[in-house]
């Protein structure tokens, strides 16, 4: 069943800073299937979307706002 290994598994932190460079690079709009095969890992595109918009993009966001008043 594809995606059924990454249920449950945690997210490394360079999983995590992979995927930030991922989505900058190649956007958030329509392209979950290029950045899970960036990734190289077991992740699917929605695994790899579901995490940018429930965890990393807020985190982002946030960061960048405390940079970039």
């Amino acid at each position: 069943m594809p995606g059924a290994l990454d249920q449950g598994m945690g997210w490394d932190p360079r999983e995590d800073a992979d995927l930030v460079k991922n989505v900058l690079k190649l956007g958030e709009t329509g392209k979950w299937g290029k950045v899970s095969e960036k990734l190289g890992t077991v992740r699917t595109p929605q695994s790899c979307e579901a995490r940018w918009f429930q965890v990393m993009k807020p985190i982002h966001s946030a960061s960048r706002s405390l940079l970039f008043p």
